[in-house]
């Protein structure tokens, strides 16, 4: 996520994530301070998730396009090995 504030060992990396609710353990004196980090880091989480789920599906693409391509080339030397046979 790049850099951050934080409370120490109160980082994003501390928090679990169970349905829309975030968890974390923190101390009376510490609560509003993690909420209002919390809520700083939101649009950047946001954004790195979106860019990472954005790449993965290139990727999931870019390898589908490559196997239907490897198929395409097989069929066709096939097909070759099948016009040029003499019986």
């Amino acid at each position: 996520m790049g850099n951050y504030t934080s409370i120490w060992g109160k980082g994003p990396e501390a928090f679990r994530f169970q349905g829309n609710r975030a968890i974390v353990s923190a101390s009376e004196h510490e609560v509003q301070q993690v909420i209002d980090y919390f809520k700083a880091w939101l649009p950047r989480a946001t954004s790195v998730y979106k860019d990472n789920l954005e790449q993965q599906a290139k990727r999931q693409e870019h390898q589908q396009r490559q196997k239907l391509q490897q198929e395409r080339e097989a069929e066709e030397r096939r097909l070759r090995v099948l016009n040029n046979i003499k019986l």
